[in-house]
């Protein structure tokens, strides 16, 4: 879209808030209907900054949802959505192609900061979380301690271990020896916080570093090492959770219930005036009155939460955005530079197939600049 005519259509948008007066809702107070169009405008037509039209027509999308489920539920996940793209939007305003090494670098140190916290957390010495997991491995009984897993600032396993994972091809492409070896390091916590999922995300943006920047040979080498000891680990150590998989399918049964519109913005963890059920592990449960315990608030698939919730509309946008920075990808000089953002985005994504790294803050502000300044190497 050009930027004539996104200014045309800014302006037609902005003259058509002065008509907010004559606007009426069905069943919404006069007043809270022209509240809601105001803001929900706005979103819209701030939509049209972010200058790509996937993220456009989701962040239109989900903004549709919250109107077409009449208001009831999912405001807090317009409201992320919004500021997400914002943050997107200024991260492409306030960096150029030359200070995408400034932000790895900072994000480099805040991993450091994590890693260096660990130690005193396995020695109990954690000044910050008062409930600790348990830490596993072969070092899990040495001496008389029960000690704590080594979660950093991200407070839990898997989120210290997806952000690693992701964190990986950051390191893994900055010039020199060290670099390299310290991401191949990075495996060691990963063993410890004992996360199968974002292994496999560390394993694949590593070999997908590999192949950019060493010859056939090595990487057909760490190919098979890598596939061989994640064999052992997946097998003797920390398999793939399959509890999963049971919810998964129960929870994309019920999709298929409302495949366009899905259930509505954050309907999965909560009971809404179209949805009376919510999800424990591996059963359905319904609002009689009950208070049920270890209920599950995310489905850990993002693909699987984006069905229900957002519909095959929502699935269809997101791949679309994915398709484009595929081409974008392939067509773009490989520097080391993409190849970091994109290996990011890679572990990204694997993680996201049993974890929820976008839904968590801590990692937001990671993932979604990374997805900015993919933009800002690849576009120019």
């Amino acid at each position: 879209m050009s930027i004539e005519l996104t200014q045309k259509i800014m302006r037609f948008g902005i003259v058509s808030f002065l008509f907010l007066c004559v606007l009426t809702m069905y069943g919404v107070d006069v007043r809270i209907s022209h509240q809601y169009a105001f803001i929900l405008g706005v979103i819209v037509l701030s939509s049209l900054l972010l200058r790509n039209i996937w993220l456009t027509l989701l962040l239109a999308w989900a903004t549709f949802l919250f109107s077409y489920f009449q208001f009831k539920t999912g405001w807090n996940y317009l409201a992320n959505i919004f500021y997400g793209c914002m943050l997107f939007y200024l991260t492409k305003v306030a960096f150029s192609k030359k200070d995408i090494d400034f932000f790895i670098k900072i994000a480099l140190w805040v991993l450091a900061l994590n890693v260096l916290y660990m130690i005193p957390q396995i020695m109990k010495l954690d000044f910050i979380y008062a409930h600790y997991e348990t830490l596993k491995g072969f070092m899990a009984g040495y001496g008389s301690l029960n000690r704590p897993a080594p979660i950093g600032f991200m407070g839990n396993t898997s989120n210290m271990a997806a952000f690693i994972a992701m964190m990986i091809p950051l390191l893994a492409t900055r010039k020199g020896k060290f670099p390299l070896i310290a991401s191949g390091l990075l495996f060691i916590p990963l063993y410890y916080l004992h996360s199968s999922t974002n292994l496999i995300a560390a394993v694949i943006t590593s070999l997908f570093v590999v192949f950019y920047r060493f010859s056939k040979k090595i990487f057909i080498g760490c190919v098979i090492g890598l596939v061989f000891l994640g064999g052992i680990y997946l097998t003797r150590v920390d398999g793939i959770g399959t509890e999963r998989f049971n919810q998964w399918q129960m929870v994309l049964t019920d999709g298929w219930s409302h495949p366009v519109v899905g259930w509505g913005l954050d309907s999965f963890r909560n009971f809404t005036p179209n949805k009376n059920f919510i999800y424990t592990a591996g059963a359905r449960v319904y609002d009689d009155g009950k208070v049920w315990t270890n209920t599950w608030d995310n489905p850990h698939n993002l693909f699987v939460s984006l069905f229900y919730e957002f519909g095959i509309v929502g699935i269809f946008l997101v791949l679309g955005l994915l398709r484009q920075y595929f081409l974008w990808f392939r067509k773009a000089p490989k520097d080391p530079n993409l190849i970091a953002l994109a290996g990011f985005l890679i572990a990204f994504l694997v993680c996201s197939m049993g974890h929820f790294p976008i839904f968590l803050a801590r990692t937001a502000v990671f993932i979604i600049p990374v997805v900015a300044l993919f933009e800002v190497e690849v576009r120019t």
